[in-house]
């Protein structure tokens, strides 16, 4: 190069990574106090891409997408965790914003009506320089039903034993009263029978006064 001033300016970054914000670097001036010596190099400093990792949900009986799944993504050899998600009607969330490394899903909180499977960890999935910024494949993990507590069988209610027609009580007759022949208490019967007798007497005493 001869004498004079230069720039760079980077128009491609390498693979998983972009462009810093200022891809144009400070001047380099080339003149003969520094002609054919070493001349100070440009630095440029450029960001990793950032990815995202997602998680699908499914149900092991339908094959369907389930809500309602929570996650923990993990950062392995720290074991540190860099994101919570839950599921969506799509049975998908992600987590983003990741710089380079190995990372596992952790099944944390089944959806209702479903349990955990036996194994809650996923495998490792790696962000390089090779697919940083890039649609990663997401994880699936599958959740069989929860099982249905049995029906309890309701103890039929006794039919109350019928019990018979109580017999009505008797009711005690009358006393017979001694038969008259008037019909009339004896009282009044002695009465009647003493005023004949009076007046029969009377008669007679009459008659024989007269004879």
């Amino acid at each position: 190069l001869d004498f004079g001033t230069y720039v760079w300016v980077e128009i491609a970054a390498p693979r998983g990574y972009e462009l810093p914000g200022d891809v144009v670097s400070d001047p380099v001036v080339i003149d003969a106090s520094n002609a054919g010596g070493e001349i100070t190099r440009a630095v440029y400093r450029d960001p990793r891409l950032l990815s995202e990792l997602s998680v699908h949900k499914v149900a092991e009986d339908t094959g369907e997408s389930l809500p309602g799944a929570v996650f923990d993504l993990v950062l392995a050899g720290g074991d540190v965790v860099v994101g919570t998600c839950t599921t969506g009607d799509d049975g998908l969330c992600t987590v983003g914003d990741l710089d380079f490394g190995d990372y596992y899903w952790v099944e944390v909180a089944a959806p209702d009506g479903y349990l955990l499977p036996d194994d809650v960890t996923s495998d490792i999935v790696s962000i390089t320089a090779e697919n940083a910024g890039t649609q990663i494949a997401a994880v699936t993990f599958v959740d069989p039903p929860a099982e249905e507590p049995p029906t309890p069988t309701s103890t039929p209610t006794p039919s109350p034993t019928p019990s018979g027609t109580p017999s009505p009580t008797p009711t005690p007759d009358e006393p017979d009263l001694p038969d008259t022949g008037l019909g009339e208490p004896p009282r009044l019967v002695a009465l009647v029978a003493a005023a004949a007798l009076a007046v029969g007497a009377a008669l007679r005493w009459r008659w024989r006064r007269t004879s």
